[in-house]
């Protein structure tokens, strides 16, 4: 598990530190706080964090919007980014929507507001609009990594760190060397995000990070784990297993 790693864009150090405590207080990283838009680029190619929170203000003019066209420019390195705002004209609005933001935050603002705000604006930026409202559990895939709703707050946890996915009905644990992570994917779902990041599925109730696979026992058909963990595979998915099994030479 990894804490999901925010930048803010803010000039107005009082609006800041706050912002900066309630994202703390959240067990959010903030990477930095940039006050100005060469700051705030030179942060952002620096760092890479999950996601940006930008006073559509910055010194009386409107270059957070200018900011939010230059994460645009490039595919590679887009990010989801919510717009704070006090007051703005309908001009700088339309030209903040141009933009397309995946979130507003309106100030002054509470926690809850600006927890909602970040959930939203990751869900538009993955294309799963809802998926955070179903509580515990509830999972989006970005990149590299999962984003996880748990309890009141978000997590992220890399494809990487998971060893292996055990399917339990409608609900899946994901097994990583620091625990264990609840996420309500269906199957179906599971295959189709776990298996570009080289998972295999090796049983009806299991996929396997092929990175963690020690050993394969054909006999008794069972795979070690790190951490001497042993994961039964099915005669079903044995040629599927040991097709893949090529990349661990």
């Amino acid at each position: 598990m990894s804490k999901i790693h925010i930048l803010i864009v803010e000039d107005n150090p009082e609006e800041a530190a706050e912002l900066r405590e309630y994202l703390e207080d959240k067990d959010y990283t903030v990477t930095a706080v940039a006050t100005t838009l060469k700051d705030a680029l030179g942060y952002f190619y620096a760092q890479q964090p999950d996601l940006v929170i930008v006073d559509i203000y910055l010194g009386g003019s409107p270059e957070g919007i200018t900011f939010a066209q230059r994460l645009n420019e490039n595919e590679a390195t887009r990010r989801p980014f919510l717009f704070l705002t006090q007051h703005a004209s309908l001009e700088v609005f339309e030209q903040a929507k141009l933009t397309s933001p995946y979130n507003y935050l309106l100030k002054p603002f509470n926690p809850l507001e600006l927890q909602y705000a970040i959930e939203l604006a990751i869900e538009k930026f993955t294309g799963e609009t809802g998926q955070f409202a179903v509580g515990d559990g509830a999972a989006t895939a970005m990149e590299h990594n999962l984003f996880l709703k748990r309890r009141n707050s978000l997590v992220k946890v890399p494809f990487g760190d998971v060893d292996y996915v055990e399917v339990e009905g409608k609900y899946s644990n994901l097994i990583t060397q620091r625990g264990e992570f609840l996420i309500q994917w269906p199957l179906k779902k599971l295959i189709e995000k776990f298996v570009p990041h080289q998972f295999v599925r090796v049983h009806r109730n299991y996929l396997v990070n092929l990175r963690a696979i020690q050993q394969v026992h054909l006999a008794d058909q069972h795979v070690i784990l790190s951490g001497e963990r042993s994961i039964p595979f099915s005669q079903n998915f044995k040629k599927n297993l040991l097709e893949k099994f090529d990349v661990l030479k």
